[in-house]
C-alpha cells in the first residue's frame, strides 16, 4: 500500500493559497453586497424622484383642465360675429324695419313701441308671472260665457245687469286656467318619466 505523503509545506502553501482565496472571495461578496446596497439606495432615489416628478405633472395638469374648463365656458361659436349678441341685435333690427315697411303708419308707431327693449322686458316678465296665456285665455273665455249668461238672464228676469260679473268671471277664469295648465305639465312630466 502506497501512501501519498503530501509534505508539510506543500499543505500549508495550499492552505494559505485556499485562504488567500477565500479571502479574495470574501473581498469580492463584501464588495458585490455593497455595490448592491448603493444601487438599491440609487434606485430608491430615481423612483422618488420619479414619483415627485409624476405627482408636479399631475398637478400641472389638474391645474391646466381647470383653467381650461373655467376659460372655456361659452361654447366655441359663442366667438365668432355670427353667434355674437350684436349680430342677433343688428339682424333683429334688420328684419323689424322690413317689417314695417309694409305696415300702415299707426302700425308702425305701435311696433316701434311694443319692441323697445324695455317694453319687451316688462311684457317677458309678465308673461312668466301675471299673463299667463292659459290663465288669459280660459279667463276670457269664461268672462264671455258668463258675460252672455247673465246678460240673458237678466233681460229675460228684468233684472239691471252688473258689470262686475265681467271682471269677476275673468278672474274666476283666469285661476282655472292657471291650474288647468299647472296639471296639464305635472300629468306630461309624470308620463314623460315613465
Amino acid at each position: 500500500m502506497s501512501e501519498h505523503h503530501i509534505p508539510k509545506a506543500e499543505s500549508q502553501e495550499s492552505s494559505s493559497f485556499n485562504q488567500e482565496i477565500q479571502k479574495r472571495q470574501h473581498e469580492a461578496l463584501k464588495g458585490a453586497q455593497e455595490a448592491a446596497e448603493r444601487s438599491k439606495h440609487e434606485q430608491a432615489k430615481d423612483i422618488e424622484r420619479l414619483r415627485d416628478l409624476v405627482q408636479e405633472q399631475a398637478v400641472d395638469t389638474a391645474t391646466q383642465k381647470k383653467h381650461e374648463q373655467t376659460s372655456h365656458q361659452e361654447p366655441e361659436e359663442a366667438n365668432t360675429y355670427w353667434y355674437s349678441r350684436e349680430y342677433r341685435e343688428l339682424a333683429f333690427k334688420q328684419l323689424m324695419n322690413r317689417v314695417r315697411k309694409s305696415m300702415s303708419k299707426p302700425d308702425q308707431a305701435a311696433s316701434k313701441f311694443i319692441h323697445r327693449p324695455a317694453v319687451e322686458r316688462v311684457s317677458e316678465i309678465g308673461e312668466k308671472t301675471v299673463a299667463r296665456t292659459s290663465g288669459v285665455l280660459v279667463g276670457s273665455i269664461f268672462s264671455f260665457i258668463a258675460s252672455i249668461g247673465t246678460y240673458y238672464f237678466s233681460r229675460q228676469n228684468g233684472y239691471d245687469m252688473t258689470y262686475s260679473v265681467f271682471f269677476v268671471s275673468f278672474i274666476g277664469g283666469f285661476f282655472i286656467g292657471i291650474i288647468a295648465e299647472f296639471i296639464y305639465r305635472s300629468l306630461r312630466t309624470l308620463l314623460s318619466r315613465s
